[in-house]
């Protein structure tokens, strides 16, 4: 019973700590998300990719910055 309570309490307060840590770090918190996009050209049936220097190709993406949308980093 307890465990629960706490656990809940705790849950609710993730979002006020995390919003407290972005505001001292001046909205350079780490980035918890990527996203990766897939383009395609209907009329010549490819797709957009990239040329890693390391060797291989990937699709185009990025990391998602703080209160970023997924829509906003594609």
């Amino acid at each position: 019973m307890v465990k629960n309570l706490l656990y809940r309490m705790l849950k609710g307060l993730v979002g006020i700590f995390f919003n407290i840590l972005n505001l001292l770090l001046a909205g350079n918190l780490p980035p918890f998300g990527c996203v990766s996009i897939v383009i395609r050209d209907q009329d010549q049936a490819s797709y957009l990719v990239i040329e890693r220097p390391e060797g291989g190709f990937v699709f185009p993406g990025g990391f998602m910055r703080w209160g970023e949308h997924s829509v906003q980093t594609a």
